[in-house]
């Protein structure tokens, strides 16, 4: 099926220059069988030579596919043409679906080129805009047209966390009646296994504040403290702790996630002061001692369900409620420690090409 540009007689049309657009013919044109030129027509409302004649437009028609082919009549005189800049067979082309009747092939040689009317030099000219070599082996490899867009940006699996929050600490479970709340800070960073499962780490301070009785602090073998009757011991011990997390989505929607988590974490004290209330030879004494540089590995078991509010595609805010239960004693007196405590935070997941 062919699109044929047909050519109404104009009166007194001798004088009209014109060119020959025979060389047009028989030409292949390598696009896509899907694509063909949108329909223009020029219009010119002045023709000096011939004041009466109608206009003569010039029109291409859509049938079945890009096979064009121009009569051997006369193209549109360069002396001719006054008429504003309008395009003919325009260099975007429209997509159209295929249909059952579409032939096989195109039987007609011809180049991508557009027939634009200048205004400014009253003349038609044809520009080539004819595919790379490596379009040509695309468009003909898949019959699709080739779209060089960027590619678009993921996000990585790595992520970054920031974090500050409050908490509370104790030696018996759930009971903080006599603990004031402390500070909670520290950063992390985490990779995403798949859609559900993540691990993380990172580096978190604060100061556990408690008061152990008789049976919670256990002096060290040898130790002055072990000669004594401890009746009391008041505690503030700055800690840092090195968490082992496993995160788990358990529901996902577009704009927040909850999820869950359970974690390993590593203690290394800072600085333990302790205030010692005890008798000695029936005597009661009071006495304040510090420590440095206990150190207990993967000493308490920590768990927490949280909320992940989105704020955008790269940062998210968090917020965590957690629990802390001891696995082993640490510090000087190898206490065991319950926590309790709010975490919020911000996740940012960093994105690339």
């Amino acid at each position: 099926n062919t699109a044929i540009v047909t050519e109404q007689g104009i009166p007194n049309k001798a004088t009209i220059q014109s060119k020959d657009a025979s060389s047009l013919n028989n030409k292949i044109l390598p696009q896509p069988k899907n694509l063909v030129y949108q329909q223009q027509a020029v219009a010119d409302d002045h023709l000096p030579d011939a004041k009466a004649s109608k206009i003569k437009k010039i029109s291409l028609q859509k049938k079945g596919f890009a096979a064009v082919k121009i009569s051997d009549s006369e193209v549109v005189g360069a002396s001719a043409v006054t008429a504003s800049s309008k395009e003919i067979a325009q260099d975007n082309l429209t997509e159209i679906k295929n249909t059952n009747n579409a032939p096989e092939s195109i039987s007609h040689d011809l180049t991508t080129e557009k027939i634009i009317v200048d205004s400014t030099k009253n003349e038609v000219a044809l520009k080539d805009a004819e595919p790379t070599t490596t379009d040509k082996k695309l468009i003909i490899s898949t019959g699709k047209s080739v779209n060089k867009s960027s590619p678009a940006k993921k996000l990585s699996k790595w992520y970054l966390l920031a974090s500050v929050g409050a908490d509370v600490s104790g030696v018996k479970f759930m009971s903080f009646s006599n603990s004031p709340v402390t500070p909670r800070y520290g950063a992390g960073i985490g990779f995403q296994i798949n859609k559900k499962i993540s691990v993380q780490t990172g580096f978190y301070a604060g100061t556990k504040k408690y008061i152990g009785g008789p049976g919670d602090y256990h002096a060290k073998p040898g130790s002055y403290w072990g000669l004594v009757n401890i009746k009391k011991v008041d505690a503030s011990c700055l800690v840092y702790d090195i968490p082992v997390t496993v995160r788990y989505n358990i529901l996902q929607k577009s704009s927040f996630i909850f999820y869950g988590t359970a974690s390993l974490s590593s203690f290394i004290m800072k600085k333990e002061d302790y205030n010692y209330h005890y008798n000695y030879n029936n005597i009661y004494y009071v006495r304040d001692k510090s420590y440095t540089g206990n150190k207990n590995l993967f000493s308490m078991l920590s768990v927490s369900g949280g909320i992940e509010k989105k704020l955008g595609t790269r940062f998210s805010f968090l917020a965590e409620p957690y629990l802390s239960f001891p696995l082993s004693g640490v510090g000087e007196g190898s206490v065991k420690l319950y926590s309790a405590g709010l975490q919020l935070g911000l996740k940012y997941s960093p994105s690339f090409k």
